[in-house]
């Protein structure tokens, strides 16, 4: 009976065919030669072919024009705003909290804001100048260097982030170069010398980056044991290593034979590494085992289950692990931004010799700029705001200046005296002038 009902359908199928080509012949512009009717066998092989897959088949190309159209579309956008130079608002904290607004454009680098800023807030200029992300919610936060550009920063916060740029001169921007041998390891002969030689010093820093294999100073491979945040207030101790991928972790084994099973714990392209802003705060805050800790955050994540928080035991292990994350992160380029911050002082030098040569002035009137409502002291070795507080003082000095010329002069007759020796800061002490 099967035999018999599969003859009838295959019949009912030659006849529902030998309909339609007949239809079709009958209808004008159509030729017998190019409707031949088919065999039997090529009949049974196109009634097995399922239907499912040949509309699989038109999604799947429909699917791939679509991502070809959108990735060409994202491409086309890319190029715009690379050709339009979009700018950017950016609000930046000095160091007593006061607020300047600067329009970062898409090719400016941290360097170069820097230079804008120190006019801003009537600096002086320095290649100790830096900005600083901070992360509010997570109190850490990180230095820019000189070559990233700070619209690719700014353009990775969300519009309900609280994070904030500061401006800040910090003194130990370039102390990898300054004082190499505090980056060293620990069985080095270069770590405990004070004073280094120019030579030995370059020498260092030349091992630092284009030295040869053997004379390399090494971050690739760096071991050792460290603390790894594993819950809300638990730590683990777990050891870690450099590659040039990134940094991988595995647990302590028992058994010194049995083979590490590493986990990456970040990759290079994908992370940043932040400190945290009062380390006393952030040890409290976390429960960690010391005050020595840096944490490595997803440079696309806003959430705090995106940071790995790691604990050293030292300030010396610390300082290598830093240093090395450092350098595996950005190479040569730092060693380029501070032979560029070389090349400014130099210039900047040679054209302040060629101003006094040409127009000499005193030394207390090159020391003070005078804008349109206030006066701000510049001097050569004072950091961060301690200019604006030495203006308030002028200032307060100059008016009981006046006040005394109205009134009965007392003895001296002092129009103007500064007196910083009791003061707390550690500011240089100005001589009195009478």
């Amino acid at each position: 009976m099967d035999i018999i009902q599969a003859q009838k359908l295959v019949n009912i199928q030659m006849m529902c065919l030998l309909l339609r080509h007949h239809k079709e012949l009958k209808e004008p512009g159509t030729s017998r030669s190019s409707m031949s009717i088919p065999r039997a066998a090529t009949i049974s092989r196109m009634t097995t072919i399922p239907q499912e897959k040949c509309d699989l088949a038109v999604e799947e190309r429909s699917a791939t024009l679509k991502k070809e159209k959108l990735k060409s579309a994202l491409k086309k956008l890319e190029r715009l705003k690379r050709e339009s130079n979009l700018k950017m608002p950016m609000k930046v904290y000095s160091v007593n909290d006061s607020c300047k607004t600067v329009h970062v454009n898409q090719r400016q680098s941290a360097w170069e804001v820097c230079q804008v800023l120190t006019e801003k807030f009537l600096y002086r200029s320095g290649p100790d100048w830096t900005l600083v992300e901070n992360i509010t919610d997570q109190q850490i936060e990180r230095q820019l260097e000189d070559h990233e550009i700070v619209y690719g920063v700014l353009s990775r916060w969300t519009a309900d982030s609280t994070n904030r740029m500061y401006f800040r001169n910090n003194v130990r921007k370039y102390e990898l170069f300054r004082r190499p041998q505090q980056y060293l390891p620990p069985n080095d002969p270069y770590v405990d010398v004070v004073d280094l030689s120019r030579e030995s010093r370059d020498r260092i820093i030349e091992d630092f980056f284009s030295g040869s294999f053997k004379t390399k100073i090494p971050f690739v491979g760096l071991k050792a044991v460290h603390w790894l945040k594993s819950g809300r207030k638990s730590w683990r101790k777990m050891n870690f290593v450099i590659n040039r991928s990134g940094v991988y972790c595995a647990p302590k084994s028992k058994n010194k034979l049995q083979s590490l099973s590493w986990i990456c714990l970040s990759r290079r392209e994908e992370n940043d590494i932040y400190l945290p802003s009062n380390n006393r705060e952030f040890k409290k805050h976390h429960s960690a085992p010391t005050e020595y800790c840096f944490v490595f955050r997803r440079k696309a994540g806003e959430q705090s289950h995106s940071s790995r928080v790691v604990c050293v035991e030292s300030e010396a292990q610390f300082r290598l692990w830093t240093n090395a994350l450092r350098r595996l992160e950005h190479g040569k380029k730092l060693l380029h931004n501070y032979n560029t911050s070389r090349e400014w002082l130099e210039r900047r030098s040679r054209k302040q010799s060629d101003l006094q040569r040409e127009c000499p002035v005193s030394d207390l009137q090159s020391n003070f700029q005078f804008g349109q409502e206030r006066a701000s002291l510049v001097l050569p070795d004072i950091d961060d705001n301690v200019g604006d507080l030495l203006a308030e003082r002028f200032g307060a000095a100059w008016n009981n200046g006046e006040e005394g010329e109205e009134g009965e002069e007392e003895e001296g007759d002092s129009v103007l005296e500064i007196n910083l020796d009791t003061d707390t800061e550690g500011m240089t002490v100005l001589p009195q002038h009478t």
